[in-house]
């Protein structure tokens, strides 16, 4: 990840951190007052002068942080900052939410799920090389499955839970097509959304309007043997877990992807973009990270069961 003056790829979450620990007011933009203390700050530690926050720069401002973050430093600036990566109120309380989203995050990087923060767990939390326990499968090197919710072998297939012979797979079906994606590519090839529908629709998760409730993911985690499963609205988390070979579910707001809600499957993500197989186009494939953060709503983590990986 980069932080850079005025960058529209610039995460919120990362430049609000930053911000804090920089000593400047907790807002969303990289200003030229940031990109002046930046260079200050870089000059002064004998790094490259650019301006810009990226891999050795969040290394060398990691190294004057507490060597470990827990409860005993609630208020200071250093519990708001995390607060502020891991999508929970900066209220500067170390309390029980900021601990569970932490843990949320170690788990999903493969890192020491203790809920306190080391200066490991800061460079990940920033994107940033870190050394991580074997968890997952690896970094994704290969797309999944890329089902089609309108496809013509089961498009037009009703799926509802009030006999609305109008609502199909083709129109309602996307958590349950980005579901079948993963379970294609990791449980068994000859899953598709039709059974995802059906799980669905048999479990009490088809909605009687908006198509899939958001407890279905963790539902079919549980039934099939996901290890590690995560439901988080952190870019931070949801980044550091597809970087460690999990698959994402992401639920989306109003925007690129959808004019309402919509769902799809992350696989991937560099320092500019998120990738995704969406489920209702063959052209929506990538999004610059900013776009995304200011889009997504909750993201459904899974990790291939070891079973499967075996």
């Amino acid at each position: 990840m980069i932080l850079k003056l005025n960058s529209k790829s610039n995460s919120k979450q990362a430049v609000r951190a930053y911000r804090l620990l920089m000593g400047f007011p907790m807002e969303d933009e990289f200003t030229v007052a940031l990109q002046t203390a930046t260079k200050n700050f870089q000059r002064e530690k004998g790094l490259t002068v650019d301006g810009k926050a990226g891999p050795q720069t969040f290394a060398a401002l990691v190294e004057t942080l507490p060597d470990v973050l827990y409860k005993d430093y609630s208020g200071s600036v250093y519990v708001k900052a995390v607060q502020a990566l891991v999508s929970t109120t900066a209220d500067g309380k170390y309390g029980k939410n900021t601990r569970a989203n932490v843990i949320a995050f170690q788990t999903t990087a493969g890192l020491e799920a203790t809920g306190n923060v080391t200066k490991n767990d800061w460079l990940a939390l920033w994107g940033c090389s870190y050394t991580r326990t074997a968890k997952g499968s690896g970094t994704n090197t290969v797309q999944p499955v890329d089902y089609k919710q309108g496809d013509p072998r089961w498009g037009k297939i009703v799926y509802t839970s009030t006999n609305n012979k109008k609502q199909t797979i083709a129109n309602s079906g996307c958590g349950p097509t980005s579901m079948a994606d993963i379970m294609a590519t990791w449980i068994d090839a000859a899953l598709t959304p039709v059974e995802m529908c059906d799980y669905a629709v048999k479990h009490g998760y088809r909605t009687k309007n908006s198509g899939t409730a958001w407890g279905f993911f963790q539902s079919i985690a549980k039934a099939y043997g996901f290890t590690g499963f995560v439901q988080t609205k952190s870019m931070a988390t949801a980044r550091a877990a597809i970087k460690n070979g999990a698959f994402v579910v992401a639920s989306m707001g109003p925007g690129y992807w959808t004019s309402g809600g919509h769902y799809i499957c992350l696989w991937k993500t560099d320092d500019t973009y998120m990738y995704a197989n969406d489920p209702a186009s063959k052209k929506r494939k990538k999004q610059k990270l900013a776009a995304f953060e200011n889009e997504r709503k909750q993201f459904f983590i899974f990790y291939k069961p070891e079973a499967a990986a075996a």
